[in-house]
């Protein structure tokens, strides 16, 4: 077996993406629900095992049941089309025609099944007096067991061991360098105070330098390690059934972010467990600062979690519906956000992470649900085909996958079209 690491990416659940069901079935509905649809793709599996040299056999046995399928349907046109002369593949190619027609049609009987199977594969409810939406909680993959070992608090106790290291290695360092002071007055003491004698005892103390720097190094860098991992274990691992599953599904308005960050609920609850284990030892000075690093860590789990509900990779069969119309409603949600990390009072004093430092972090969602999320699927295609788009940039805040990730999530049937496509060219 690999060795366990404690890696922060192991904690954020792994969806495998599958061919799409749906996809499938709907560009078979012509062929299984109408009599030509069925009749057309007969002849066309018939060509197509035609041997070589035996074409002309085939030709003739698809104009007998071309004859035996216009008995039942005298009216035709495909009968029109044998009797005056046409090659089977134009009569193949109208029977096409026809099947599109008869797809048309039959379009209320293609649209509820199409609503069945999005049902049964878990995406949007068809609204009316139906049952409610399946959990999606029960997509979500297991959990490692051996990540379910380390409790919060356990954890806490070894960011706070990690913090009296870093202070004890600091106060051995700072004990050599007087000793080391002693041993040149020492040396130095009893020599003429002049300009080279001066020169000597700094050229000596230089030579000690910081022997500790890189064991203080690797004790910071331990801190802000463990700092990630326990916030990303409370957004993604500990409460990923609200932060990963039921955020925003079906729809953003039936399960909104305001709901999540509100005293009293789940991660109000997780965070002050770890208040309380962080700031229990008053002996270690310097936990508070390990206190805010960890609230500001986990508000930016929260809003990368969002960006994933919203315009991230597909969650498996956790799918989500959103419109334009949604968009002021995310916006409601990162002011919400805004307001628990920085419990302002009564009289304006701010008593959590610092108003500007948690707008920082915001922001780029802001400008995302303003300046993407609030256009219509038309305009995000346009934006998608449009060449000064790029393809993925960290600078820009549109771009192609950015536009595919909010189209995944379009319930019209152009971005559902782009999307398969797409899907197509990628599996």
């Amino acid at each position: 077996d690999k060795p366990f690491r404690m890696a922060p990416a192991g904690l954020i659940p792994q969806f495998q993406l599958k061919k799409d069901a749906l996809d499938k079935m709907t560009g078979q509905m012509q062929e299984l629900f109408t009599q030509e649809g069925r009749q057309a793709a007969r002849e066309r599996k018939e060509l197509t095992r035609a041997p070589k040299g035996q074409e002309d056999t085939m030709k003739q046995k698809m104009q007998r049941s071309l004859n035996v399928f216009s008995a039942s349907s005298n009216k035709s046109p495909l009968v029109e089309e044998s009797k005056s002369g046409a090659s089977p593949i134009a009569i193949l190619d109208k029977a096409g025609q026809m099947t599109g027609k008869a797809v048309h049609s039959s379009g209320e009987a293609i649209d509820s099944m199409e609503k069945k199977m999005v049902n049964f594969m878990g995406g949007k409810s068809t609204p009316g007096p139906q049952a409610p939406p399946a959990d999606p909680v029960q997509w979500l993959p297991a959990k490692d067991e051996r990540l379910m070992e380390h409790s919060l608090c356990e954890l806490c106790v070894r960011l706070k061991n990690l913090k009296w290291g870093a202070l004890q290695v600091q106060s051995l360092e700072e004990d050599v360098h007087k000793l080391w002071e002693t041993e040149l007055d020492r040396r130095f003491g009893c020599e003429d105070s002049g300009a080279a004698a001066a020169e000597a005892r700094h050229l000596e103390e230089n030579k000690l330098g910081e022997i500790l720097v890189t064991s203080q190094m690797v004790l910071h860098h331990g801190q802000a390690q463990l700092i990630e991992y326990i916030a990303t274990k409370i957004v993604f691992f500990d409460l990923r059934e609200d932060f990963v599953a039921r955020l925003y599904y079906p729809t953003p308005y039936a399960s909104p972010l305001s709901a999540l960050v509100q005293e009293g609920m789940a991660l109000d609850l997780r965070l002050a467990e770890v208040s309380a284990e962080i700031m229990s030892c008053e002996s270690i000075s310097g936990t508070s600062d390990l206190l805010w690093a960890l609230l500001e860590r986990v508000c930016e789990a929260v809003v990368q979690a969002v960006e994933w509900c919203l315009v991230g990779e597909p969650m498996g069969a956790i799918d989500r519906r959103m419109g334009p119309e949604d968009a002021q409603l995310v916006v409601q949600d990162l002011i919400a956000l805004k307001k628990y990390f920085v419990q302002r009072d009564d009289e304006g004093n701010v008593n959590g992470l610092d108003e500007e430092r948690v707008a920082a972090k915001t922001g780029r969602l802001e400008m995302l649900a303003n300046n993407l999320l609030s256009e219509d699927t038309d305009r995000l295609i346009e934006l998608y085909y449009d060449r000064t788009t790029p393809e993925h940039s960290d600078k820009s805040l549109i771009d192609r996958h950015t536009i595919v990730g909010a189209l995944q999530r379009r319930p019209e049937k152009a971005a559902m079209d782009l999307v398969k496509d797409l899907r197509k060219k990628k599996y």
